[in-house]
């Protein structure tokens, strides 16, 4: 194990001296204190016992634009529920860690906005890609960077993605000797979670439920709408049938009507 971590700082360290700016008077810093990304981490047998670590996130602390440095905290998860955090200065235009540490392999961020043939830390930009990163389609930057194998160091290979827009780290993968660690963007506040499937069927779910009872609804109002107008009214309340004496006087009143004549009743 020791071997191999001297093996890897030896390759950081190379890697690093070979770094070459070419954006300087352009570049561009994507993110603004506030700006957090959190990343799962997967790591292959000998660094899963050697680190345990499941989940870390890097929350932007400040930003020296005259200076070209991004200050940011790591927050480190274990298996065993413990956590560790620091913080660290990384300089976007030199492409190194201040005060400078060879060690701490993995690079964050790099200027926003480049474009595919351009040097970033003395690696070629060498494909545009659209990936899903933190629940988003994104534009993304490829750089890939491998040495040889010889007597005293194995083949070593990165291969990383860096979201265009934000110049912000979305996936990071380095192999050495057939072993591994990656990370991977899973959340941020940099840009909104597109709708999932699951999203759409939970909201296509609702809004046909919503459909159903309103039609359920129609139906029942209807049917007792229907079922009262086929129920016939009651019938009318009989008149009250006149005493002899009253129908006797109606009688005779009418009969003076037709007359003409005035009846006096005795």
């Amino acid at each position: 194990m020791y071997k191999a971590e001297i093996k890897f700082s030896i390759f950081i360290l190379l890697f690093f001296l070979l770094s070459e700016i070419v954006m300087a008077n352009d570049l561009q810093i994507g993110v603004k204190p506030g700006d957090w990304v959190k990343y799962q981490v997967e790591l292959s047998p000998i660094y899963w016992r050697e680190s345990n670590i499941t989940w870390l996130r890097i929350d932007v602390v400040s930003v020296n634009v005259q200076e070209r440095i991004v200050g940011f905290n790591v927050l480190i998860h274990f298996s065993n529920g413990s956590e560790s955090s620091d913080t660290f200065y990384f300089n976007l235009e030199t492409g190194r860690y201040v005060p400078d540490m060879h060690y701490f392999i993995v690079m964050f961020f790099i200027p926003s906005n480049l474009r595919v043939g351009d040097i970033v830390y003395g690696v070629e930009i060498d494909n545009e890609e659209i990936k899903s990163y933190a629940g988003s389609r994104r534009v993304v930057l490829h750089i890939q960077h491998a040495s040889a194998s010889d007597q005293y160091t194995p083949y070593q290979e990165f291969n990383v993605y860096f979201d265009k827009a934000t110049g912000v780290l979305v996936e990071w993968k380095y192999n050495i000797d057939g072993e591994y660690f990656r990370i991977t963007a899973v959340e941020t506040n940099l840009w909104s979670r597109e709708p999932s499937i699951l999203d759409w069927l939970l909201w296509t779910g609702v809004i046909v439920a919503i459909v159903l009872v309103c039609l359920a609804s129609a139906i029942v109002i209807k049917r007792k709408q229907k079922t009262e107008q086929l129920v016939p009214p009651p019938p009318p309340s009989p008149s009250p049938i006149p005493s002899l004496e009253t129908a006797f006087f109606l009688t005779c009143k009418e009969a003076c009507k037709i007359n003409g004549k005035r009846l006096e009743i005795v």
